[in-house]
């Protein structure tokens, strides 16, 4: 009989605000009571929160000992704190990590008179101390997990940017960088995207991850060029010659095409497509304009000539023999020509109101020559 040791683990998410009405310090303590001596994972996705509950969360994960803390997405400010007390902390990837210092509410809008400018003084005085506390404790927190002097962890707080999963590691934020059972790019994420934006004190999500290496501009072209509606593909099948076949059409010239419109050296990509400025794709959007137009008034002319060549068919099967327009314009001539001075019947009346009709073929024909 075999024995099998069976360890049981006990997941708790995080992924909205800390504090009172969100995930506060109590909740966390209810739910590592619930896991008794169970393994407890702790998955991080928030924006961050109260600092006070943060704290007091690390301490008690901390307490607890076998917990593990892994984070996926975009994860800031208070959200970072709670992990310090973890046994493990890991990152996925894609995801994003951001420290700053704390954050003090001021609500002042007001004509303030000689002694009250001295006591709202005296009072952002002691909400400058009280910063400066909170931030030297949560920096020396910080210290305790990346082993980094003070003196670096507090430039990385000032600054206040956007990590990705590498330099989070490297600077021993987390301990581990995970692949996630499903590749996100939380750059596209719209509500995350708009959830940040709305917060005035933090910057926004970097538009590419440094963690993923820039893919061959080769393999790129392919990638995009299979997609059915990108811009590559659309703009493709507007600039295509067609007097070319599919394969003359190489990827190369597809790009030094683009590069050409917008007026640049080269087009920035990744794996995830390509970025264009404001500027670029305006000059796109005149150039198909311009080839638009141009096709119209290909198609306008073709229909034209079409609609000439239909009426000059039926005069004679001597006109409708002849193979090009110019042929068909000098058959007629030729036919007018036989019975000269003769009294105009009624089909050469017809005759003469189907030439006058066709009457400047020859410039329809020249000019369909010059752009098919």
């Amino acid at each position: 009989m075999i024995n099998k040791t069976i360890v049981a683990k006990k997941i708790i998410n995080v992924d909205g605000y800390i504090g009172e009405g969100g995930f506060s310090a109590q909740y966390i303590k209810n739910a590592l009571a619930n896991a008794g001596n169970d393994e407890v994972e702790l998955r991080i996705n928030s924006l961050g929160g109260d600092a006070g509950h943060a704290i007091a969360i690390k301490d008690a994960l901390q307490a607890h000992g076998n917990v593990t803390a892994l984070y996926s997405g975009a994860s800031a400010s208070s959200a970072t704190l709670i992990s310090m007390g973890c046994k493990s902390v890991k990152i996925t990837k894609d995801s994003f990590f951001l420290v700053h210092k704390p954050m003090m509410g001021i609500d002042i809008w007001a004509n303030l008179n000689e002694d009250e400018l001295k006591d709202l003084m005296a009072k952002l005085t002691d909400m400058l101390d009280n910063a400066t506390k909170w931030t030297l404790q949560m920096a020396g927190i910080y210290c305790d997990k990346t082993g980094k002097p003070a003196k670096e962890i507090l430039a990385i707080m000032k600054k206040g940017a956007w990590l990705n999963a590498e330099e989070a590691k490297n600077i021993g934020f987390v301990d581990e960088i995970i692949l996630p059972e499903k590749i996100t790019n939380w750059i596209e994420d719209e509500k995350l995207v708009a959830m940040i934006a709305g917060q005035k004190d933090m910057p926004p999500l970097p538009r590419k991850s440094n963690s993923q290496p820039a893919a061959a501009e080769e393999d790129i072209a392919v990638k995009i060029e299979k997609a059915n509606n990108t811009l590559l593909q659309k703009i493709t099948n507007l600039f295509s010659n067609h007097t070319k076949t599919k394969n003359e059409m190489s990827k190369p010239n597809l790009l030094a095409l683009l590069c050409a419109v917008m007026a640049v050296d080269a087009i920035e990509m990744t794996d995830d497509g390509a970025f264009l400025n404001k500027e670029q794709l305006d000059k796109i959007e005149a150039e198909l304009k311009k080839t638009q137009d141009a096709n119209t008034a290909k198609s306008a002319a073709v229909n034209a000539l079409s609609t000439a060549i239909t009426a000059m068919d039926e005069l004679d099967a001597t006109v409708k023999a002849a193979v090009t327009p110019a042929e068909k314009v000098e058959a007629i001539r030729k036919k007018l020509a036989e019975k000269p001075g003769a009294a105009a019947s009624l089909a050469q009346r017809h005759n003469d109101q189907t030439k006058r009709k066709i009457e400047g073929a020859d410039e329809v024909t020249d000019y369909v020559k010059t752009i098919v």
